[in-house]
């Protein structure tokens, strides 16, 4: 369904799936379920840029190590 909503199938396939999409409940709201997702991640703010990534990243491996807390 992906391929459909990027429009990366052929016009025949396309058809296919408006067709079986039309008749099928559960495929129809998968459907709808991820063009809304789409439609969220698009309207989604850029995230920030991260000022120090190697600070981060060697503060991720610290605590990596670190002994769990049990």
């Amino acid at each position: 369904m992906s391929a459909y909503l990027d429009s990366d199938l052929s016009a025949w396939a396309r058809a296919r799936v408006r067709r079986h999409t039309a008749e099928c409940r559960e495929c129809r709201s998968i459907l709808d379920d991820l063009r809304r997702m789409l439609g969220l991640l698009q309207s989604a703010p850029e995230p920030e840029p991260v000022a120090d990534v190697a600070a981060i990243a060697g503060a991720v491996l610290r605590r990596l190590h670190e002994p769990a807390d049990y």
